[in-house]
């Protein structure tokens, strides 16, 4: 009997990040995936809104810094160019 092998595609953050977010038709960047239990959107261990903003700028955040969330979703993200 022949030994089957699976290929494992690994996804990159940018890539495993863009299959949670969902553009609504104006323009808003909702959080399809899990949240924390305070409804701020989760991407592992860290806020969405805040991986959304590292994406976009190449840079983290420090702590007490708070990004501006464009829509009056609570579950909206800030735009990047990625998506």
């Amino acid at each position: 009997m022949a030994k089957t092998t699976r290929s494992v595609v690994r996804l990159g953050v940018e890539e495993r990040f863009k299959v949670k977010v969902s553009i609504d038709p104006s323009g808003c960047h909702l959080w399809t995936g899990s949240i924390f239990t305070k409804g701020y959107g989760r991407f592992g261990a860290q806020r969405a809104h805040r991986v959304s903003w590292e994406l976009a700028n190449g840079v983290g955040l420090r702590k007490l810094v708070k990004t501006f969330k464009p829509c009056n979703e609570f579950v909206s993200l800030p735009k990047f160019d990625g998506l």
